[in-house]
């Protein structure tokens, strides 16, 4: 039960915000979507979840098509959204018994599945609390308990751990890892290491369309394999400085094997860790601020390829 977009294609007016993007989410994995703020992530979601149609192109879950039978498969898909869109003033249990009516969930069957939730979802003792009287940690239990209530196969998650604090953000890890072996999960996520840590593939978008698709351990080895291994970045005191230092990495690019480019206020050097004597003497003379060395992660494949940092993005 693959969900499957072929060539799919949004427009706004003139404005192509999906273009032409193609990709397979296998039944039983999560899938990563990542991307900068314009890359089409938002209108993909609204898309799969009925809210807007495709210009052009296909898309097929469980051999259902979404132009043919949208009213089947929205009884098939489960979302978390971005906002936490409970209502406040109302239970735990209210919340979730009024969501399975909605589905039409049989009054027994409903009663049933909200004691199996909250028990799995550790929030027993929170049945009968006002939503408003929770953590963040647990208002986003029930918002992805709620998606379940009517026992879904595919589960959309959209940024399910903005705004938590690192405690909860690793609570709903954890939780995301039980709910893994159960639904097949497509989790838009602006953390990259939320992303290495839960998803079996991530797709990359950029301006509508799908750049990479891969394993994040796929896609980090490709990565550091082209880009010589190792990531130098360097910070001065003096920006102005800066065009001198690239200058110099570029004469030095001759005698061995890196690449550089310029990022925001750094400067970004690719190669083996062999040569970190050699970069640190060229640079001495300079009003270095900070030289950071890490192994290639899943962000600086994202910044490699979408020219944007995280928290560039964000702005």
């Amino acid at each position: 039960m693959d969900l499957e977009l072929k060539n799919a294609t949004k427009k706004y007016d003139d404005d192509i915000v999906v273009n032409d993007l193609s990709l397979t989410i296998k039944t039983k994995t999560t899938f990563g979507l990542l991307g900068p703020n314009g890359a089409g992530k938002s209108t993909i979601i609204k898309i799969l979840i009925g809210l807007t149609d495709l210009n052009s192109g296909e898309i097929c879950f469980s051999n259902y098509s979404f132009k043919k039978d949208i009213n089947i498969i929205k009884r098939l898909i489960g979302v978390v959204p971005q906002n936490r869109n409970l209502i406040f003033d109302q239970s735990v249990y209210e919340n979730l018994y009024f969501q399975g009516m909605l589905y039409g969930v049989k009054s027994e069957k409903l009663k049933n599945r909200i004691s199996y939730l909250i028990d799995y979802f550790n929030l027993t003792d929170k049945k009968k609390s006002l939503v408003s009287t929770l953590s963040g940690g647990n208002q986003q239990k029930v918002l992805i308990l709620r998606a379940l209530i009517h026992d879904p196969e595919f589960l959309i998650m959209d940024e399910p751990t903005v705004g938590l604090d690192p405690h909860s953000r690793r609570d709903i890890w954890k939780l995301i890892e039980r709910l893994k072996t159960k639904y097949t999960i497509l989790l838009a996520t602006q953390y990259m290491d939320e992303a290495d840590t839960l998803c079996d593939e991530v797709g990359i978008l950029n301006n509508g369309g799908l750049i990479k698709q891969g394993t994040p351990t796929a896609l980090k080895k490709s990565f550091s394999e082209r880009e010589y291994g190792t990531i130098f970045e360097i910070k001065t005191n003096d920006i102005s400085q800066n065009k001198q230092i690239l200058d110099l990495v570029k004469q030095l690019s001759t005698d061995i094997s890196l690449s550089f480019k310029e990022s925001g206020d750094s400067i970004i050097i690719y190669a083996s860790i062999s040569y970190f004597t050699i970069i640190v003497q060229q640079i001495l003379n300079y009003k270095i601020k900070m030289i950071h060395i890490h192994e290639a992660t899943l962000e600086d494949v994202f910044i490699h390829l979408t020219g944007k940092k995280i928290m560039e993005v964000q702005l």
